[in-house]
């Protein structure tokens, strides 16, 4: 009844949500939920689109994809009646904290700061990058106005040096010397093995993870 567009089918199966269908809302985890209302919203004829935090409860893949169906609305044409005239009619308004989405989703960026319960500002219209840059320094400069006293970073920290006796030149002595920051972890081995009907053990998984290395502050 609410496949407006005629599109369920297909936001559905983009969606994967076919494993759902016979469910009851109550019956849903998070992500299943967070994709049913996208796909609800999607399937509606409006001329205005709002999302609310369109990325909680979603996976790496799963945010990809919705953001790629909500630019949709207004940048792919041939997914309305009359192609790019009725997307040139969409609007999509969407409230998101992860940057990344924002920066794959948008094309403008506003900013909203203030006061709980005293007060509440919304800035001018940016260029997607400038917005975020703007929320990351704390300040617009084109209002001249700082509502954050910090900037944000994201500056990985490393101490990467090394750490011996100045005193003492014995080369056998350096060799003993460790890194700052530097976590260095050995060779690694796992297996799983299951008891077969003759009640012999057999491998059926084997992990070998080489030795290797890796910083503070680095994601692996």
């Amino acid at each position: 009844q609410r496949d407006e567009r005629k599109i369920m089918d297909r936001v559905v199966k983009e969606l994967e949500l076919e494993h759902v269908l016979d469910r009851e809302i109550q019956q849903l985890s998070g992500g299943e939920l967070q994709r049913f209302a996208v796909a609800s919203i999607l399937c509606r004829d409006a001329d205005v689109y709002m999302f609310d935090e369109v990325s909680s409860f979603l996976d790496v893949k799963q945010r990809l994809t919705v953001t790629e169906k909500i630019r949709d609305l207004v940048h792919r044409g041939d997914q309305w009646p009359n192609g790019e005239l009725d997307a040139m009619k969409k609007y999509v308004i969407v409230v998101e904290h992860d940057l990344a989405v924002l920066d794959y989703m948008s094309d403008y960026v506003q900013c909203l700061y203030g006061e709980s319960g005293a007060y509440g500002v919304v800035t001018s219209t940016t260029r997607c990058r400038n917005g975020i840059n703007q929320f990351l320094a704390g300040y617009i400069a084109s209002e001249n106005m700082r509502f954050r006293a910090n900037e944000l970073t994201f500056k990985v920290r490393t101490s990467d040096f090394m750490v011996g006796d100045d005193e003492d030149d014995d080369p056998a002595s350096k060799k003993k010397s460790t890194k700052l920051g530097l976590i260095e972890y050995p060779v690694m081995k796992k297996s799983h093995t299951k008891i077969g009907e003759d009640g012999k053990e057999t491998n059926t998984f084997t992990l070998t993870v080489e030795p290797g290395s890796f910083r503070d502050g680095e994601v692996i």
